[in-house]
């Protein structure tokens, strides 16, 4: 079972992104601002699901929305170590 990491989301949401498919988020993700693309990615590979992280990050869609998180109301510091962090990857 998969905890909340970022105090982006609440349980019922953190419960939701583990049991979402790769293909599912891919088509949801992209519905939210780039801020809260960013922190469900960072969930996702603060709960060590590489596989489904990378899926994620092979999407054209999903690159492109998290990387405009900048310009998202309430970015702080921590948004940025998550963006270093995924660009590592």
């Amino acid at each position: 079972m998969w905890t909340a990491m970022t105090g982006q989301f609440d349980g019922r949401e953190i419960l939701r992104l583990e049991r979402m498919s790769a293909e599912e988020l891919i088509a949801t993700l992209p519905n939210s601002s780039p801020v809260v693309v960013l922190r469900a990615l960072t969930e996702i590979r603060l709960n060590g699901d590489a596989k489904k992280l990378l899926q994620l990050l092979a999407s054209p869609r999903i690159d492109a929305s998290w990387r405009g998180y900048a310009n998202d109301a309430g970015v702080d510091g921590r948004d940025h170590k998550y963006a270093d962090k995924l660009r590592g990857l």
